[in-house]
């Protein structure tokens, strides 16, 4: 009996030493990009990429993964000087950001829009980027979805780029007529105005006075990891986290999520 008294004791004792050296691999996440990833007012971490890869984390056996926020421009940053070890949600930027690399199994299909005030004229159909011409059009530091030819037309001040720090400032600017238009992805900006109307940041009048005008693209989000970042084990994990991912997406639970943070009131 006591001989398998001291077995059980010595399988519980290694189960907790091993689960101790487990490796800590943390996560960091757009801090403002709601219902995507976004801090509430009780200083929650939340929205529909963290909840997915919380529950992904779940079936990574060996490792400890920590799901924390940053500002992205930030995020960006300290990705490129290799102080955090992955960010999301990227776009697939290769060229772009070198530094970020490799990627994990897609996420998130996400569609990048630009939205523009009533009262600015374009047609019915403009065709960005060449019609948005002598526009002032927001954008959030980092974000970098315009394509080529919007670079090449900021470059030669045909269309006047204005950065904000973040949705709520670049929706606020344009429903004061300080820019023409915003773009960001669709359900992002929509779901930031509603909040802001249920915040009392802007009047219920001007959820009409903003009107989608041109699709930009078409993106897939991603987890960047830092090219830098390359410990014995990180094959290891990418192969367990995109096992994981693709379980989930197989199950049908990504859009599960998604369907649950579409469907609640924003907060």
């Amino acid at each position: 009996m006591k001989v398998y008294f001291m077995l059980f004791c010595m399988i519980i004792s290694f189960q907790a030493v091993s689960k101790s050296k487990a490796p800590v691999i943390e996560l960091y996440g757009d801090n403002n990009y709601p219902p995507y990833s976004y801090v509430t007012k009780d200083k929650t971490f939340t929205g529909i990429y963290p909840k997915i890869l919380r529950e992904a984390a779940k079936e990574i056996v060996g490792y400890k993964v920590i799901i924390s926020p940053i500002p992205w421009k930030r995020g960006l940053r300290m990705l490129e000087k290799n102080k955090i070890k992955g960010l999301f949600p990227p776009y697939f930027r290769v060229e772009q950001r070198p530094f970020m690399w490799p990627y994990s199994l897609a996420i998130l299909e996400e569609e990048a829009v630009v939205v523009c005030r009533k009262g600015v004229s374009l047609g019915a159909k403009p065709f960005w980027p060449m019609d948005f011409k002598k526009l002032v059009i927001g954008r959030n530091l980092g974000f970098a979805t315009g394509g080529p030819i919007w670079k090449e037309l900021i470059e030669t001040k045909e269309i006047k780029d204005h950065q904000v720090r973040d949705m709520e400032m670049g929706i606020t600017m344009m429903s004061k007529d300080r820019i023409d238009c915003y773009m960001n992805d669709r359900i992002s900006i929509f779901w930031t105005i509603n909040k802001m109307i249920k915040d009392k940041k802007i009047s219920k009048d001007k959820r009409f006075k903003f009107v989608e005008k041109a699709i930009i693209s078409r993106e897939r989000g991603f987890i960047g990891f830092s090219s830098k970042w390359n410990p014995d084990y990180k094959e290891d994990f990418l192969k367990k986290l995109n096992n994981s991912l693709h379980e989930l997406r197989k199950k049908g639970r990504v859009e599960e999520i998604k369907k649950e943070f579409l469907s609640k009131e924003p907060i």
